[in-house]
């Protein structure tokens, strides 16, 4: 999720500000909530949180811009 956060900030990936504010809040959510760190130090998410950001991925962006971030 942090990895196409980055990608979604860039001007090239065409998403608006206001759409990039709305998986912002669900990230900033989770780290809030429960975000720990793995053997790695990377943050860890449920996988509930993801399935949560991935709806949003559906509802808030193109089948299009979806794909590039893929």
């Amino acid at each position: 999720m942090i990895g196409i956060m980055k990608e979604m900030k860039k001007k090239k990936s065409g998403i608006s500000e206001d759409v990039i504010f709305i998986f912002e809040n669900i990230l900033n959510k989770h780290k809030d909530e429960q975000g720990r760190l793995n053997l790695t130090g990377v943050v860890c998410f449920q996988p509930e949180w993801d399935d949560e950001f991935c709806e949003a991925m559906n509802k808030h962006l193109t089948k299009e811009q979806r794909f590039r971030l893929y």
